[in-house]
């Protein structure tokens, strides 16, 4: 019998922070048309998922830690019938436990266009959003028939202690008491004079933004022109969306708020089997600098530079390593009735390259079996305290951007009224960029971090 394998301290916070109405799930929503063959498709799930165990794994809680059981279970796959069944439909979004079950379920619908939506939940003790985008580019590569790409370990590089001197940063226990006195504001709920409307309860509960290829390269040629990359742009906007929500609430002045992203420690070409290779940065700002977009990109491209040059975001697992030494640290850790993080900012980069799918394209989509994958969006999980969680994924040159906010705690359309104040910053950051001086290249050249 094989030796069973402990559960890494990020994956153990991510199973210890699962709450009711909070669960530690992301979706990775792909759409697209054709006739999409439902026995095939589900094969290709299963064969797909030989090669990456996780997906096929439970967790045993165990009496000294808990440990991944060899894999015996499937990833879920349901339909959605509505107009043929009087059942109510099941819901995508539903918390998983992966001490039952897979921590994968896909949940498949059809459009109002004739089209068809599958939508995957994953929980993040499984693995990352890189590791999801595989795992989608091996399901369409099997769908068409074509053999996977194979796993492989990088390109090595430089271990950030062999490049940085030893003063690059305070240490871990100066850190954490920093980080813990300037605790962040978080979104509060609209003042009544703005309206709200509920959202119907067949709809997702995210709502996305598409950019398409013109103004994903408007915005991409404004990054650059700024001194900063795509990612650090989304960065920026969505500083300049939550201070102009925190504006609306009636708060502001010396109030700070905090962006959460997600940072991937993969080695450049990395691929292997599904797992959760990530860790965090925290990026804070004080909210009269969120509402100057030209300056706010160029000291987050910086501060961006120095988490990766330094290997800063590694404190983050050095933390939660310490804590996952005493039982029920870390979920105690999880339960304090803080606001760590205003928003959280997730980007997945071009999704194609990170699927690597043996499969034909038609005007830059994917094409597998004869359907066409028309388009992808992703969200992060939301946290109690964390009002808003925004995904961002690059595809066929355009551009997706998911939100899904705490309708509990701020109502029921907070996720449109904060994509609205998004779209708002983006044309602010656009207008801010100086004439472009650099030829504009593909949206797809956004950076690749994990999912929270």
């Amino acid at each position: 019998m094989a030796p069973r394998i402990r559960l890494t301290p990020f994956e153990q916070l991510m199973l210890d922070d699962a709450r009711r109405g909070y669960p530690m799930c992301f979706h990775i929503e792909c759409a697209g048309s054709g006739s999409l063959d439902r026995e095939r498709f589900a094969a290709a799930v299963r064969s797909a998922a030989r090669r990456h165990p996780r997906l096929r794994s439970r967790i045993d809680p165990g009496l000294f830690g808990p440990t991944w059981l060899p894999p015996d279970r499937e990833p879920d796959i349901e339909w959605v019938d509505s107009a043929a069944s009087r059942e109510p439909a099941p819901r995508p979004w539903r918390p998983i436990d992966p001490r039952v079950t897979s921590g994968v379920r896909f949940v498949g619908s059809e459009t109002a266009s004739a089209g068809w939506r599958i939508v995957m939940t994953v929980h993040h003790a499984v693995c990352d959003g890189l590791a999801a985008c595989e795992y989608w580019g091996d399901i369409w590569t099997a769908y068409h028939g074509g053999e996977p790409a194979p796993f492989s370990p990088g390109r090595p590089v430089a271990r950030p202690a062999d490049t940085q001197p030893a003063h690059c940063g305070p240490g871990l226990l100066a850190a954490c008491r920093e980080f813990a006195a300037l605790m962040p504001a978080a979104l509060t709920a609209p003042r009544s004079s703005f309206p709200q409307t509920a959202a119907a309860d067949d709809e997702l509960p995210y709502a996305t933004l598409q950019l398409d290829a013109a103004r994903a390269s408007q915005l991409r040629s404004a990054a650059i022109d700024l001194g900063g990359t795509v990612n650090d742009a989304i960065v920026a906007v969505t500083f300049g969306a939550a201070a102009e929500w925190t504006r609306r609430a009636g708060a502001g002045g010396d109030t700070r708020l905090r962006v959460l992203m997600p940072v991937s420690l993969r080695a450049p070409g990395e691929r292997l089997p599904a797992r959760n290779h990530m860790s965090y940065a925290f990026l804070d700002r004080r909210f009269d600098e969120c509402l100057q977009p030209a300056t706010l990109l160029a000291s987050l491209a910086a501060a961006s530079r120095w988490v990766q040059g330094t290997g800063a975001a590694a404190r983050f697992l050095d933390t939660i390593g310490v804590l996952a030494r005493v039982p029920w640290a870390l979920q105690a850790a999880t339960r304090m009735p803080l606001c760590m993080a205003t928003v959280v900012t997730s980007s997945l980069g071009n999704i194609t390259r990170r699927m690597r799918a043996a499969v034909p394209t038609r005007d830059g989509c994917l094409a597998p079996g004869g359907v066409t994958v028309e388009s992808f969006a992703c969200v992060p999980p939301i946290r109690p305290g964390t009002g808003v969680a925004l995904g961002v994924i690059a595809y066929a040159d355009a551009m997706s951007i998911g939100v899904l906010a705490d309708s509990n705690r701020l109502g029921a359309d907070a996720a449109r009224r904060f994509l609205d104040l998004l779209e708002r910053q983006i044309d602010a950051l656009v207008t801010a960029a100086p004439p472009t001086t650099v030829a504009p290249r593909p949206a797809d050249a956004l950076p690749a971090h994990a999912l929270e």
